[in-house]
C-alpha cells in the first residue's frame, strides 16, 4: 500500500509540471500574438499616415457659366417634349384637376429630379401639400393658353456668382403684338454641374 500511495505521489507531481508547461506555453503565445498585433497597428498607421499625406485634394470643380445656359436650355428643351408635347397627367387629385397646369409641371420635375435641387424639388411639392399654386399658375413658364412655348422657349446668358448662375428663360405669348415673357432661373453647381435651385416667377401675369 506504500509502494501505491509514492506511486500516486510522483503521478500528481508530474501533472503539475505539466500544467505549468502548458500555462507557459499558453502565456508565451499571448505575448506573442500581442506583440505582433501591436506592430502591425504601427505599420498600418504610417502607412495610412503616409498614404493621407501624399494624397493632393481634389479642386472643386466650378461650371461654366456657358454650361449654366445649355443646361437651363436642356431642361426646357425636355419641358417642350415632355409637357406641351402632351404628357398625360397621372395625378387624378381634387388639386391636380383643379389646377392641370401646375400639376403637369409638378409631374415633370418629380420625374425630372436630377434636372433640379432637392429643395426646389421639395418646395414645388409643399404646394400640393399645402392646396395652392404658384404665381402664374405654373412651376416653369408662365401661364398662358397662347404660349408659344415649342422652339421658342430659349435661354440667354445671365451672370455668374461663384457657385450661383442666373440665366433667362424667354419666350413670347402669341398675341397681336407678341408679348414677351422672361423667366430669371438660378442654377446652383453641384457634383460639377447645374441643377436649377429657383425660377423668379414674379414676371408673370397673374
Amino acid at each position: 500500500m506504500g509502494k501505491l500511495k509514492n506511486n500516486q505521489s510522483g503521478f500528481g507531481a508530474v501533472e503539475v509540471l505539466l500544467g505549468l508547461i502548458f500555462v507557459a506555453i499558453v502565456a508565451f503565445i499571448g505575448v506573442y500574438v500581442a506583440h505582433n498585433r501591436n506592430n502591425t497597428a504601427k505599420t498600418s498607421s504610417s502607412i495610412t499616415s503616409i498614404t493621407t499625406s501624399t494624397k493632393k485634394a481634389t479642386p472643386a470643380i466650378t461650371p461654366t457659366l456657358a454650361e449654366a445656359v445649355t443646361q437651363a436650355q436642356k431642361v426646357y428643351a425636355a419641358y417642350d417634349k415632355q409637357v406641351t408635347a402632351g404628357q398625360v397627367l397621372q395625378d387624378k387629385s381634387h388639386w391636380a384637376t383643379s389646377n392641370v397646369l401646375a400639376a403637369e409641371d409638378l409631374q415633370f420635375i418629380n420625374a425630372n429630379k436630377s434636372y433640379f435641387t432637392d429643395s426646389y424639388v421639395t418646395t414645388a411639392n409643399e404646394y400640393q401639400t399645402t392646396n395652392t399654386v404658384p404665381k402664374g399658375g405654373e412651376f416653369l413658364v408662365c401661364e398662358s393658353g397662347f404660349a408659344e412655348y415649342n422652339s421658342d422657349l430659349k435661354v440667354a446668358v445671365g451672370k455668374l456668382s461663384g457657385q450661383t448662375a442666373t440665366v433667362t428663360a424667354g419666350y413670347t405669348v402669341g398675341h397681336t403684338p407678341s408679348t414677351p415673357y422672361n423667366l430669371p432661373v438660378t442654377l446652383k453647381a453641384s457634383g460639377g454641374s447645374w441643377l436649377i435651385d429657383s425660377i423668379d416667377l414674379n414676371s408673370c401675369g397673374s
